[in-house]
């Protein structure tokens, strides 16, 4: 019943989004989030960084200047929207329309932005995302990194105030009998998180939620509403997403033929003989050329050696641990599973073991080669071919129950995206388009900086 939230890309794709600018007029969730940084398939260009600071610069300007007056009612920020949200076949309640009295959304807070009477803070939008961030810091240059991590923020942030539109209705989910079960999938996501990111240490993860001015209590406090959001939504959406047809489902199987495909695969075995081995400690770094000569002619001569053995018959793995040097010699030189390139042209390993790789997939099953040398590498080898999977493609009938979940998961986010849009259209006390600017600005001055090459520079501070 209870699965893991799902993100609402779809939310910046469909056109919805009651958000106000600075000046009063309506505009949609996904203008905000092409705002500034351009929709999320524009590449990124120096005319379009140049832009950025330089509008950077600007707001900065503006944001130094004199307060911006609180919105009176007459003003057009208090006033509500002609457009209204009607009844819907996602279940929106009819009777949540703006009102006059909706509270300012213009400022944020020192303590975050402000929706419902609640605050999200920088940690409540930053927390969730910021192991992606990291990784996307250590990858990318500065100016594609900070380009994916403002859309990041942005989905993050419009995700996190749908979230709070819906809780008071979700909460009603929550009972003394479903309490227990709740608390049981918490537990497993906290603990998943723990053991991918923090390696298993509840120390480091409670060290970290401590930096974003969190603990665990407050974490898992969010971990159980976006469950109980999510099962929220999928029991007033699921019923209300049709079976897909089978022409639809012959046309997914069609277009995704590669995720039911298994290329061939093989079993390796190596016997790894490096001249280096027969280095003694002085020469090991700068041998010359006699030692260097005499090693190579000790690694051929134990190649020899082992080839001798296995064609008296002694088992391969018996000689691979007595002869081989190689990093699996404990195994019996057993590499595990080998898997064919998409690209016949490709090596299936790459290093010193392209020639070997090669080799392997020339073999019929349970033989082993001729010794095989590496100059380059000044090595000598020889491989076994173990068990063979040949390549196979599952059959459309096979598949059709994955296919028909992997299309119901593909509605329900298009049709949650919607149900969440509605949300954010009858929000009365939605941030306008400043404050999301605003808030966003102070999420990413907070999040991981590039460590590939320098900075774009400081982001204007509100």
């Amino acid at each position: 019943m209870f699965r893991r939230l799902c993100p609402i890309l779809i939310l910046f794709v469909a056109p919805a989004g009651a958000c106000t600018d600075s000046d009063g007029n309506r505009v949609t969730m996904q203008r905000w989030f092409e705002s500034n940084w351009g929709s999320h398939n524009e590449e990124v260009t120096d005319a379009r960084l140049a832009q950025t600071r330089e509008q950077n610069r600007q707001t900065a300007a503006a944001d130094s200047g004199a307060a911006t007056p609180a919105p009176t009612a007459s003003s057009p920020e208090s006033e509500p929207s002609e457009e209204q949200p009607g009844d819907t076949d996602i279940g929106h309640e009819p009777d949540r329309k703006p009102t006059p009295s909706a509270p300012p959304r213009d400022a944020v807070t020192a303590a975050g932005l402000t929706v419902h009477d609640e605050v999200i803070t920088v940690g409540d939008v930053l927390e969730p995302v910021e192991a992606r961030l990291r990784a996307l810091a250590a990858e990318l240059p500065p100016e594609a990194y900070y380009r994916q991590a403002a859309q990041i923020v942005r989905m993050q942030i419009v995700e996190t105030i749908a979230q709070h539109l819906i809780w008071n209705r979700a909460k009603s989910l929550i009972t003394d009998e479903i309490q227990p079960r709740l608390d049981t999938a918490v537990d497993k996501m906290e603990k998943d998180r723990i053991n991918r990111e923090f390696n298993g240490r509840e120390t480091e993860y409670e060290v970290f939620l401590a930096s974003h001015g969190m603990n665990r209590s407050d974490v898992r406090s969010r971990l159980e509403r976006s469950i109980v959001i999510d099962t929220y939504l999928r029991d007033r959406l699921l019923e209300l997403i049709p079976p897909p047809r089978k022409r639809e489902l012959r046309e997914y199987y069609d277009a995704h033929i590669s995720d039911y495909s298994s290329p061939q695969r093989r079993e390796m075995f190596l016997i790894d003989i490096p001249c280096r081995a027969f280095l003694d400690g002085r020469s090991f770094y700068a041998p010359r050329a006699h030692e260097r000569e005499e090693a190579a002619r000790k690694a051929r001569a134990a190649a020899e050696e082992a080839a001798a053995a296995l064609a008296d018959g002694t088992p391969f793995e018996d000689v691979a641990q007595q002869f081989s040097h190689g990093p699996h010699r404990g195994e019996g030189g057993a590499w595990g599973w080998i898997t064919a390139p998409a690209d016949p042209s490709e090596p299936p390993l790459r290093g010193r073991w392209e020639k070997v790789s090669r080799r392997l997939f020339e073999l019929d099953e349970g033989r082993s080669s001729e010794i095989i040398t590496e100059p380059d590498a000044d090595a000598f080898f020889i491989v076994k071919v173990g068990r063979i999977e040949p390549a196979s493609t599952r059959s459309f009938q096979d598949v059709q129950p994955e296919i028909v979940e992997a299309l119901r998961r593909r509605r329900f986010t298009r049709r949650r995206g919607e149900f969440l849009q509605k949300e954010l259209e009858a929000c009365p006390s939605c941030p306008t388009t400043r404050a999301l600017e605003e808030f966003m600005r102070r999420v990413l001055r907070a999040a991981p900086a590039p460590t590939r090459g320098p900075a774009l520079g400081k982001l204007p501070r509100p």
